[in-house]
């Protein structure tokens, strides 16, 4: 799907819209997956929560199927529409749908072209009506003649350099003959418009059936952009859309308020042979507070199934030197890090070891990202009181950091207040 929202009630009314158009409830996966990967899982997942709270939606939650390999046992979630989200839509649909069209911009369009033959006339006629359909106010000489008997064309000329935002020029090669001759009518209007361009750059927009030739452009106007809708080409007609809608295609970003600092390197010291008592307890490699972010979960009466958390770890080159050589090692109790991931077993704990060879230069922080972990209800009383455990090894020695588990800080989804780790928060397996 391909859809804008204007305001959060226009979205929950395009959803409601769809859960009517369904017999029986709609499994969540099937339902996002409708509405796109863009609006983010969890937050669709949030709001359908939300409206279901409302009464707005009807929601059943069943167990799904046991995963051996993880532990752990998915969970089917089907969202309907309630009899009160009918009502809801019934008294809302109309009410967005006019807020909307009354908050659009009235963008008024002139189309004015050469009569050349019937053919090049329909195409300019179901140009109009393609505009039309896509919310501009276009209008053509024939909309304004069809109810009279006579009409005044160098006033309805005028007028249409006049009154209308945008004045679209259909170029052909019956336009050019008659404008560089400043004959009839096109002539009349290709003069109005050379006297009005320069001041009015953005509001001529000029278009061609035909590619964009010599034969088909005057004079004057050849230093101008010619749009080529010759054919059904959406690059094209975003550009005529970005004209008369007055917005660009390429977003850039804003200048930001400060320059970038250039890292300074120093220049190494000519001797530097040390001696050994310089070095003895310098502390040259410096290990910084592990990062979490919470990824998926799942609850149960508000308390936790299962959560994963992303986590990744700095550490800081201390020494003068830059540091060429080092292994790092990770320590993770082993009932939090799937089967999946190479590495050792020693005790409680899985050894999972990173080679790196990026040079780290003096005072940089370098940043590497942990595996992901999974503390799950049934195994949080064996994990608790253990640690995530980082240690680099490099030819001045070893560096060693402890990250206790029972000092992360998670948000509860429901009550979105964080607090450090403990097994209340989790669903109690022993009732």
């Amino acid at each position: 799907m391909n859809k804008e929202f204007n305001s959060k009630e226009e979205f929950i009314i395009y959803i409601l819209e769809e859960f009517n158009k369904k017999p029986a409830p709609i499994a969540f996966g099937d339902f996002f997956l409708e509405i796109g990967p863009s609006f983010g899982i969890d937050s669709f997942r949030d709001l359908l929560e939300e409206l279901y709270q409302q009464n707005l939606l009807t929601k059943l939650e069943n167990s799904g199927k046991y995963i051996p390999e993880l532990g752990i046992r998915t969970v089917d979630l089907r969202f309907g529409i309630s009899v009160k989200g009918i009502e809801y839509l019934k008294q809302n649909k109309s009410t967005v749908i006019m807020s909307k069209q009354e908050n659009q911009e009235k963008i008024t369009v002139f189309v004015t072209y050469s009569w050349d033959n019937e053919e090049h006339e329909e195409k300019v006629h179901a140009f109009t009506n393609m505009l039309r359909d896509n919310g501009f106010h276009a209008e053509v000489d024939k909309m304004l003649i069809q109810g009279e008997s006579a009409k005044d064309f160098k006033i309805m000329m005028h007028k249409g350099m006049t009154n209308y935002r945008k004045v679209i020029v259909v170029l052909s090669k019956g336009y050019k003959e008659k404008a560089e001759a400043f004959r009839g009518g096109v002539g009349t209007e290709y003069s109005l418009i050379l006297k009005d361009i320069e001041d009015n750059p953005n509001k001529y927009i000029l278009v061609s059936f035909s590619g964009r030739d010599n034969s088909i452009t005057p004079l004057f106007f050849k230093s101008r952009e010619i749009l080529d809708l010759k054919t059904d080409n959406d690059v094209e007609k975003q550009k005529l859309f970005s004209k008369l809608l007055d917005q660009n295609i390429y977003e850039f970003n804003d200048v930001a308020s400060t320059l970038p600092q250039v890292k300074k390197i120093k220049a190494p010291a000519f001797f530097t042979e040390k001696k050994a008592e310089e070095t003895t307890n310098l502390q040259l490699i410096e290990i910084q507070d592990l990062n979490i972010t919470q990824d998926n979960a799942s609850y149960f009466a508000q308390k936790i199934k299962y959560i994963e958390l992303n986590l990744s770890v700095g550490f800081k080159n201390l020494h003068s030197l830059p540091l060429n050589d080092y292994n790092i090692e990770v320590y993770y109790p082993k009932q939090t890090i799937s089967y999946e991931v190479d590495g050792r077993i020693e005790g409680n704990y899985k050894v999972v070891t990173t080679e790196n060879n990026n040079r780290v230069f003096s005072q940089q922080l370098k940043v590497i990202n942990l595996e992901k972990i999974i503390l799950r209800d049934f195994t949080i009383n064996e994990v608790i009181d253990k640690s995530i455990i980082v240690k680099i090894y490099c030819e001045n020695g070893t560096y060693e950091r402890e990250f206790p588990l029972r000092e992360f800080v998670i948000k509860n989804h429901f009550s979105q207040m964080s607090q450090k780790l403990n097994k209340d928060l989790f669903v109690d397996r022993d009732f």
